[in-house]
């Protein structure tokens, strides 16, 4: 992606080691060179002093508009203190993720990264102490956690989030079928049908067009199951876009 695009900002958790890191610290070596801001964010400074309403600034958020300004804020960054879980879900990378939030007029979008259920259990119970955690953790738009996942979508999670939309980045059913790589969605099990469930029940909207995709009930298990809420992914739909207006209207287009 930064090799693709003109990259004027990074927006990372701060973590050293972990899936994925060797291309974290390259961008972070290529930063000078390139122009690249570079911001860490750690939950001791998302949540400094009591503070409810997530983090910005013109590092996180240095889009300006005069007219439609969107609002960048980060809710919740790396855990740098345990907030008390086991060792296994501290050091589980997952539960570090960035959860992002975007508002576009009265357009609203949330990103979690691949946070699992102690992450998120963490952040329910932060933000439903503020008095601002309705307007922060309700969106419109819900990227779905750790590509459709058993253990990071839950039902008080899409309570509180009560989404309209939601979109899945995950690989077809049988990427990685016939290899010994554990890192595929054959071998994952990738989305689950739980999760599906779960988003089926709490999202009201029809999709104009049914698909019948596959989806797993467990690692290297999956059946055809029928998708008729507005739930996409990038599996049976393509390229996913969503064009919102500031009124709340959104435009779904795919290329599949």
């Amino acid at each position: 992606m930064v090799n693709g695009f003109t990259s004027k900002r990074f927006i990372e958790n701060g973590q050293d080691s972990g899936s994925g890191i060797a291309n974290v610290k390259w961008v972070r070596s290529v930063a000078p060179q390139r122009n690249i801001t570079v911001r860490q964010v750690l939950n001791s400074a998302v949540m400094a002093n009591g503070n409810h309403n997530g983090i910005t600034d013109d590092v996180i958020d240095p889009i300006q508009c005069a007219h439609c300004d969107p609002r960048i804020t980060v809710l919740s960054g790396q855990w740098d203190d345990d907030p008390g879980w086991s060792d296994t879900d501290f050091d589980n990378k997952n539960n570090h993720s960035l959860i992002i939030r975007v508002d576009f007029g009265d357009s609203s979008f949330l990103f979690d990264g691949d946070l699992e259920e102690s992450g998120i259990g963490n952040v329910l119970t932060f933000y439903r102490n503020g008095s601002a955690h309705a307007s922060l953790l309700h969106a419109d738009v819900y990227h779905v956690g750790h590509h459709g996942s058993n253990n990071a979508t839950t039902r008080p999670f899409l309570e509180e989030i009560t989404p309209v939309i939601a979109v899945i980045s995950v690989g077809r059913w049988d990427y990685g079928k016939g290899s010994n790589s554990p890192f595929t969605t054959w071998a994952y099990g990738h989305p689950r049908t739980a999760t599906l469930d779960l988003l089926a029940g709490t999202i009201q909207g029809q999709r104009s067009d049914p698909v019948f995709p596959k989806a797993a009930t467990k690692s290297k298990t999956f059946l055809q199951r029928a998708v008729r809420k507005k739930i996409y992914a990038t599996a049976w739909d393509g390229n996913v876009k969503i064009r919102a207006t500031l009124h709340k209207d959104f435009t779904v287009t795919r290329n599949n």
